[in-house]
């Protein structure tokens, strides 16, 4: 940090105390430019401006800017982003900006976020989940980045924005983005697709390139509609995943699986279960790791059919198996989801009444029915790639269930189903929200293992 601070006319030493006794977070240009100098790339980006962010009281006096006033910086201007309309619309961690000034022209901006915040690193990376995001660990005297390999190789992308068409275009990003993303491509920066992060470790698929472990298997691709080859599937994109019921296999991106299962959600005494366009049911664990890199195939186990919170709709509930390529060939699962013990989320609990709602709207209690004879299991089969089959199969199931089952069923005609369900697969870019709660955890998982790291 040193050569980089020497500039803005701060001596190191007294300047990097401050920072490590006070927590406070210097990032953005001049944080990339020290983690590319650092890896032996020359780079400058930053020009004139250091951005400091401090978790400090609001009206209270800050060290910091005393500091830089003992130093002949002078505040230039002051901006409360809770008065500025234009901001209103944006979730941003700050409630203030000071600019301060050296009259050599070095600037330094601090934007301020209140203590009950929590800690400033998992902010900054969820207020700029850019992989260039950077930031200097000033009791390490070092420098960070997000995205440590699309650094190093001078490349930009945005994580948790969804299925994007071309991400080079700028328009579909945050505004706050946006600005960034313009400079370093003026720079001769390129921005790509995010990858498909891990919460522990990246299946790399390293044995696909030597051999075709699947021997030629294909799978069902929803989304165009064809078989394509299991092996050729995952191939593609680290992103693409298989789903394997018994000896079919069908063809996903997985964040558009992980859309598509999210909304069809059923909770059930406390549990809650996510659906596949197949009728398949697995609880909630499994959303997790099927957004993440960690694996390649998610087996699906038939466990047991049931009516779930006294409905009468019989719904497929899973065990769950997920595999790297590996494993899968060699049989072994690394996690295993076992569904829900079946008594534990059928029906009502036992000696208990059944909530009915009645006229306006009322819960009233109705008896508890006589008990009737278990039925016996019998597992749904999945959905596959059979139009007639499907007309014939569904029926009625097709006029109750919503309108993605219509179009899975075969109601529809085979052009409007692959409309429609090319719909769904745009709408999955509207999941940032959901993702944001993903790229949190994975946030909150870096900074324990940085904290670790100090300790």
């Amino acid at each position: 940090m040193e050569p980089l601070l020497a500039p803005y006319h701060l001596p190191f030493e007294a300047f990097r105390a401050l920072v490590a006794d006070r927590g406070i977070l210097i990032t953005d240009l001049l944080a990339l430019d020290g983690y590319l100098l650092q890896n032996g790339i020359d780079s400058s980006l930053s020009i004139d401006t250091m951005n400091v962010w401090i978790s400090h009281e609001e009206d209270a006096v800050d060290p910091f800017v005393s500091f830089l006033m003992e130093y002949d910086y002078v505040c230039q201007s002051t901006h409360l982003y809770f008065r500025d309309p234009a901001w209103e619309q944006i979730e941003t961690p700050f409630y203030k900006r000071i600019m301060m000034a050296h009259p050599s022209g070095m600037i330094i901006m601090i934007d301020y976020v209140e203590p009950e915040r929590g800690n400033l690193l998992p902010l900054l990376l969820s207020y700029l989940p850019l992989s260039m995001t950077s930031w200097w660990d000033s009791r390490d005297d070092r420098f960070e980045a997000y995205g440590q390999e699309s650094v190093l190789s001078k490349h930009v992308c945005v994580y948790g924005t969804g299925v994007m068409e071309d991400v080079s275009h700028l328009d579909q990003y945050e505004h706050h983005h946006q600005e960034i993303l313009r400079y370093l491509v003026f720079c001769g920066w390129e921005i790509r697709e995010a990858p498909c992060l891990p919460i522990q470790h990246t299946d790399r698929r390293a044995v696909l390139d030597e051999m075709d472990p699947f021997d030629g298997l294909t799978a069902f691709d929803l989304m165009a509609y064809e078989e394509v080859g299991c092996r050729d599937h995952l191939r593609a994109s680290v992103w693409n995943i298989l789903l394997q019921v018994r000896d079919t296999f069908h063809a996903y991106d997985r964040r558009v699986l992980h859309q598509m299962m999210r909304e069809k959600e059923i909770v059930a005494r406390g549990e809650r279960f996510f659906t596949t366009p197949h009728h398949q049911s697995v609880e909630e664990s499994t959303m997790r790791y099927l957004r993440s890199s960690d694996y390649s195939i998610v087996e699906l186990i038939h466990a047991y059919d049931a009516t779930l919170d006294g409905t009468q709709h019989i719904t497929s509930v899973y065990d769950v198996n997920l595999y790297t390529v590996e494993q899968w060939q060699r049989g072994e699962p690394d996690r295993i989801y076992p569904a829900p013990l079946r008594e534990n989320v059928e029906g009502e609990p036992a000696g208990e009444p059944a909530a009915q709602m009645v006229g306006g709207g009322d819960v009233v209690d109705a008896p508890v029915d006589e008990p009737v004879d278990e039925p016996v299991d019998e597992p749904v089969e999945p959905y596959v790639a059979d139009v007639a089959a499907d007309v014939a199969a569904d029926g009625a199931a097709v006029e109750e269930a919503a309108e993605l089952d219509g179009v899975l069923g075969g109601a529809l005609s085979a052009d409007r189903r692959h409309e429609e369900l090319m719909g769904v697969y745009r709408s999955a870019q509207e999941e940032l929200e959901r993702d944001r709660v993903l790229m949190a955890e994975l946030t909150e998982e870096l900074f324990e293992g940085l904290l670790r790291r100090e300790e």
